[in-house]
């Protein structure tokens, strides 16, 4: 992230990074805090990263039927509502395409970029 709460708000540090790591032949650079669909392609040209990491998650409902009226926090997370008690967060197919198709516009050539390991891994 470039020492920031999200890498393109670290983009500059990303970049004198990229720079600094190709002067020595590696290592390689990646980002990764708050990369989405939408901000992907800035953060590629601002940072001159190769590399991101980036969730692309989306909210899941849970069919469960039984819902108690007192939600009971569970795991890490100690702030359930009735409404989140039971939903989970998970990759979505359609958020990581969307990134690596904008990640596609900005690389010189497919193999020059790794978004979410979706290009080598799908075979998008």
């Amino acid at each position: 992230s470039g020492g920031c709460a999200t890498a393109l708000e670290g983009a500059a540090t990303l970049r004198r990074l990229v720079d600094a790591a190709a002067k020595l032949g590696g290592p390689t650079i990646a980002a990764g805090g708050g990369v989405t669909e939408e901000n992907v392609a800035a953060l590629l040209r601002a940072s001159g990263v190769d590399e991101v990491h980036g969730s692309c998650r989306e909210p899941v409902r849970s069919a469960m039927r039984h819902r108690p009226p007192q939600p009971v926090p569970m795991g890490g997370e100690r702030r359930n509502t009735a409404d989140s008690e039971f939903e989970w967060k998970q990759a979505s197919e359609r958020r990581v395409r969307a990134a690596v198709d904008a990640a596609r516009d900005v690389a010189r050539t497919a193999d020059e970029i790794d978004v979410l390991g979706a290009l080598r891994k799908a075979g998008a």
